[in-house]
């Protein structure tokens, strides 16, 4: 709607529609006037198409939405929804050691690389224990 024809330039600053430019020459091809209205039939129609999408999942706002609304092919004979690919982990189930054992593992494996970085970075093991106060390591 504003007039990107994908150049990848946008790093650049060689956009050769203007929209992705502080060259004043190359923003000439960017008339504000002419695009505001575009921009604005493009937002709108896509306002509503997400709210039809939302309505087709049957819930009401867009808050309501959660991951067994959302599905992903896997590959030509299924589908599963994110519900059924990522499963929910119970409050502090992880802390607990009750997670599924794959989670689980994952997460003791950041906790034990989280206290290595800690040691080598602080020089002690004390500012892990003390919960990363910063004066945990402190030499008196």
């Amino acid at each position: 709607a504003l007039g990107c024809i994908q150049a990848l330039k946008c790093n650049t600053n060689k956009c050769p529609t203007g929209v992705a430019t502080q060259d004043p020459e190359l923003m000439q091809g960017l008339v504000v006037e002419d695009k505001a209205t575009r921009v604005a039939n493009f937002h709108r129609k896509t306002v509503e198409s997400a709210f039809e999408i939302i309505g087709a999942m049957g819930v009401e706002r867009p808050s309501d939405v959660e991951r067994k609304h959302v599905s992903v092919r896997i590959d030509g004979a299924r589908v599963m929804s994110y519900d059924e690919m990522f499963p929910s982990v119970e409050y502090g189930a992880l802390l607990h050691g009750a997670a599924h054992p794959s989670l689980q593992s994952l997460w003791e494996e950041a906790a034990r690389r989280g206290r290595e970085v800690a040691t080598e970075a602080f020089g002690c093991r004390r500012w892990w224990l003390a919960g990363g106060r910063p004066d945990a390591c402190r030499r008196d």
